[in-house]
């Protein structure tokens, strides 16, 4: 598990935090937090262009 990729998109996604529903941000700090960093990121990505 690669932690500084981890805590980086933890961070980014704080910047987000206020475009998300709580659902979504537990959603994506959860999967990110289990190590599935590329897939909250095409998530977030996905959510934003919504």
């Amino acid at each position: 598990m690669n932690y500084a990729l981890i805590n980086a998109f933890l961070k980014m996604l704080e910047n987000y935090k206020n475009r998300l529903t709580p659902q979504q941000y537990r959603a994506l700090r959860g999967q990110a937090v289990k190590g599935d960093v590329l897939g909250a990121r095409r998530g977030l990505a996905r959510i934003i262009r919504a």
